[in-house]
């Protein structure tokens, strides 16, 4: 062979040793979640901020001494009835697998009661058994990791054993397990390291909003640990049409109001959203008031 041709081989067996050590990038579209007329498409399930980690970019401010409840069945019910049978619910906080009873019975718990549709885990990973045995057991559960952790950018990384234990269950199950998208929001911990997007105009993410498990609805997951009252869509009394009423009106305010000023401003929408002073804010009557997580 040439020495061109040696090249050739050996950048080619780099990239191909590269994929096989990497997961796909998750994007919504691998859910496959269907539409249902007068339903939400999506709805965020977080937990509170308990995590193994405190990672430098965590929107929530994750760590060990974070807050932790439990998912219990009002908050499955509350889910189940807003969003679409065949639609998405996405588990989150804190890492979900520091609880892993309840983990487990509330992804069963959501099957019994009617959820047809695709249930996503956002874990950093640490734990592989509890979410290998979870997707083992739900043809229609995935798994995202994250990105800086998985590979080690800026946080540290799997180790070698729990990452070897992760990618042969991608090999047996591909298409369930993902790693997150690499980019980071100008929310919690973030808001303050030197790469928040707060230097630059950045729209607002349109992201479905989120149900507490201490059953409060916050209209959006990242800034979920915000108790602006721009956030409050209700509570688990609040009837899911009235849940829905609300999104809406924030999403239009983001468009109308929070987007124009932020770019006026040259910040993220994000910084500006969470910030001291959000452009005038949408008003629900009866008003509802958001605790801290």
């Amino acid at each position: 062979m040439t020495q061109g041709t040696i090249a050739a081989a050996h950048s080619l067996m780099g990239r191909m040793t590269r994929l096989e050590s990497s997961l796909p990038i998750f994007t919504n579209e691998v859910l496959a979640a269907e539409t249902e007329p007068g339903r939400m498409d999506e709805l965020h399930l977080y937990h509170g901020a308990r995590c193994n980690r405190s990672c430098a970019f965590c929107c929530v401010n994750g760590s060990p001494d974070g807050g932790h409840t439990p998912f219990g069945e009002p908050v499955l019910r509350a889910a189940v009835d807003l969003v679409a049978r065949r639609g998405s619910l996405k588990i989150y906080g804190g890492e979900p697998t520091l609880d892993p009873d309840n983990l487990a019975w509330s992804i069963r718990r959501l099957r019994e009661i009617g959820f047809e549709g695709a249930i996503t885990i956002f874990s950093n990973g640490l734990r592989p058994r509890p979410l290998i045995d979870l997707l083992r057991g739900d043809d229609r559960l995935f798994v995202v990791l994250n990105h800086a952790i998985f590979f080690g950018r800026g946080e540290e990384p799997l180790s070698p054993s729990v990452r070897a234990l992760l990618l042969a269950e991608h090999a047996r199950r591909p298409g369930r397990l993902f790693v997150s998208h690499d980019f980071t929001v100008a929310v919690g911990r973030e808001s303050t390291d030197r790469q928040r997007d707060g230097d630059r105009y950045l729209p607002c993410f349109r992201c479905w909003p989120t149900l507490t498990t201490t059953g409060f609805f916050h209209a959006c997951p990242f800034a979920v640990e915000h108790a602006g009252p721009h956030f409050a869509l209700g509570t688990l009394d609040t009837p899911p049409g009235v849940v829905r009423e609300r999104f809406e009106t924030f999403l239009r305010w983001t468009e109308e109001r929070l987007n124009p000023e932020a770019k006026r401003l040259g910040i993220g929408a994000c910084a500006l959203c969470t910030g001291p002073a959000p452009p005038a804010i949408p008003r629900h009557e009866p008003r509802v008031l958001l605790p801290m997580v």
